[in-house]
This record gives structure tokens, C-alpha cells and sequence, in this order.
């Protein structure tokens, strides 16, 4: 088990930072449609978690084989059950706390949602880990 890496073996893997973004959306919309926050919450943590058990059957091939090559492999069950649904949340802290910071998140998820799926559609998604292995050795030493 690891804190930050590949999802197969990590509870945060590089989707963590679209589910955090996800998350400080789906807090603007859902505050802009209903008004009451703790509701609110209840019912991004039910999307959150609705949306990891579809990922699920799509990782298993479920939907087709194209779609199970292109996700590559099972999420590791504390990458599904905590690490994605606990960004998620962070998220919608986030907003709640910096609302301006929607703006920012809009452009910045389109870019690397795009980044991430360009990255899976020709099989390299682990080359991420290649460009960035600072931000690793940085969570092993404040970790580990």
C-alpha cells in the first residue's frame, strides 16, 4: 500500500487532483441549484461514491473491452472507497471556503482532464510519474 502513486497500489493516484477539481464544481453547481449546503454535501458524497461503483463495472469490462484496456486495471479498494470520495469532499470544502476558486478549476480541470485521457488513449499514463517524480520523493519524505 502507498499514499500517492500508481492506482492500482495507492490511495491518491494523479486522477486525485480532477476529483478534487470535480469536487469544488459540483460544490458551485449543486450551492447555485439548491441553497441548503448540508444537503448538499450528502448528495455529492451519493454522486461521489455512485460514480466510483460505475467506475468499477467499467474497470472490469463491463461496458466493453476498449473501455477496461483504456482504464488499466482495478482501482486499489482504498484508492476507490477513500482517497477518491475524500478529495471529492475536500473539494467541495474548497469552495465552499475560496467560491472564486470555480473559475480557476473550470479551465484548469478541462486541461488536464484532456492531458490525462490524451495520456491514456496511447497507453502511457504512467509517464505522468516520469515528468513529476519530484512531487513523489516529496510526499515519501513528508510520509514516510
Amino acid at each position: 500500500m502507498m499514499l500517492f502513486g500508481d492506482k492500482t497500489e495507492a490511495f491518491f493516484d494523479i486522477w486525485s487532483i480532477e476529483h478534487f477539481m470535480t469536487g469544488i464544481i459540483l460544490a458551485f453547481i449543486l450551492n447555485k441549484i439548491f441553497p441548503n449546503k448540508k444537503s448538499n454535501f450528502i448528495l455529492l458524497l451519493a454522486v461521489s461514491f455512485l460514480w466510483e461503483l460505475l467506475e468499477y463495472h467499467l474497470e472490469r469490462g463491463e461496458l466493453g473491452s476498449k473501455v477496461q484496456n483504456w482504464l488499466s486495471g482495478t482501482e486499489y479498494w482504498g484508492n476507490r472507497l477513500i482517497g477518491d470520495n475524500f478529495v471529492v469532499m475536500m473539494g467541495y470544502f474548497c469552495y465552499n471556503k475560496y467560491p472564486k476558486s470555480v473559475y480557476f478549476t473550470f479551465l484548469f480541470s478541462a486541461i488536464f482532464f484532456i492531458a490525462l485521457i490524451q495520456s491514456n488513449i496511447y497507453g502511457y499514463p504512467k509517464i505522468i510519474f516520469q515528468i513529476i517524480p519530484i512531487l513523489k520523493i516529496k510526499l515519501v519524505l513528508i510520509v514516510g
